[in-house]
């Protein structure tokens, strides 16, 4: 028999980026440069696949402003906050000083970009959807059709994108000073706060658009700063401290929570767990499992986080995925396998 080898693409060009999510949503490419988050993700069982919604060449993108003019960034300094959560740190032409995080809740299907300016600024938030897409080892474009309205509970601008195999939708809105430019006749959202100390953007996603909406008065029902205090709060009760050596504290931690939040993920339709590869599209099997990632080295790292977890995970995928069992590695979008040997 001949031996088969796969070999990926090599990465030519590597760019440091961040990243934020929970189990719902991921939010796997954020730029440094700028400040712009690229896409982000979400797990659907139904297609056996991540879902993408991803910009051209950017979903969101901050825009700062004072009395109508837009201010030139003049440098971002990056870091994570408790080895996860990303900081922005602005500065801004005129020696304006913007602290930006993009976080999630830490259960909940939302997203927040909130802001601290050192100066009163108007904030602008771009909105510019292109690419529908199903990472399944690749990433496969569909078809879908999206609406954007205005809620007609609340007036926040709600997106609704559906195909005939996927539904989903994001409700926009804001802690204070919430604009929104109108948008018909386009596909382009311009969300507006004002920052004259703290202020957000709120990103909520769900199902469909009156679940989206529901999520969303959620989100600010509970207000952005506990919902920040609550994930730095859980991240600090899990980080595993190791005084000896900071450089290794620091890539045990950012290890452990990459690993928590992106090798499994809770399905949007069903609220299942599911172990998977990666849920970012940079590694270039997302969205798959394999066995031995999962079991050999995923799951032993998310006992060290939650051991009632891990426990719920070794048995879920061992029911789910014991029936297609692999002699070396076997592939499968989140359900189906098929194998593929490689070295």
């Amino acid at each position: 028999m001949n031996k088969i080898i796969a070999r990926p693409e090599e990465i030519v060009k590597n760019e440091r980026v961040l990243y934020a999510g929970n189990h719902y949503l991921s939010v796997p490419i954020i730029d440094c440069q700028n400040g712009a988050i690229k896409n982000i993700n979400v797990v659907s069982l139904s297609n056996k696949a991540l879902v993408e919604l991803k910009g051209k060449p950017n979903l969101f993108i901050p825009h700062f402003y004072k009395e109508g003019k837009e201010i030139e960034i003049e440098k971002i300094n990056i870091s994570k906050e408790q080895y996860y959560l990303p900081h922005l740190d602005f500065f801004l032409k005129g020696g304006i000083r913007v602290i930006g995080r993009i976080f999630t809740d830490l259960k909940e299907k939302g997203l927040i970009y909130s802001f601290e300016s050192s100066e009163e600024i108007e904030i602008s938030l771009f909105f510019d959807l292109k690419y529908i897409s199903l990472l399944r080892f690749d990433s496969h474009k569909i078809d879908a059709k999206k609406i954007i309205k205005k809620d007609k509970w609340l007036g926040n601008p709600v997106i609704n994108i559906f195909s005939s195999g996927v539904s989903l939708a994001l409700a926009f809105g804001g802690d204070k000073d919430f604009e929104v430019d109108d948008f018909k006749g386009t596909q382009i959202l311009n969300l507006k706060i004002s920052c004259q100390n703290k202020n957000c953007f709120y990103i909520a996603v769900n199902y469909d658009p009156d679940g989206a909406s529901a999520t969303l008065i959620h989100l600010k029902r509970k207000g952005y700063d506990s919902i920040y205090r609550e994930f730095i709060g859980w991240l600090k009760q899990k980080t595993i401290p190791y005084p000896k050596d900071p450089a290794l504290e620091t890539r045990l931690n950012e290890n452990l929570f990459f690993n928590y939040f992106y090798s499994i993920a809770k399905d949007m339709e069903s609220d299942r767990y599911l172990a998977l590869t990666s849920r970012s599209p940079r590694y270039y099997v997302s969205g798959a499992f394999w066995e031995r990632d999962c079991f050999l080295w995923s799951l032993p790292a998310i006992q060290l986080v939650c051991p009632q977890l891990y426990q719920h995970l070794a048995r879920e995928m061992i029911l789910r995925h014991s029936k297609n069992p692999g002699d070396h590695t076997p592939f499968s979008s989140l359900c189906n396998s098929f194998f593929l040997h490689r070295e």
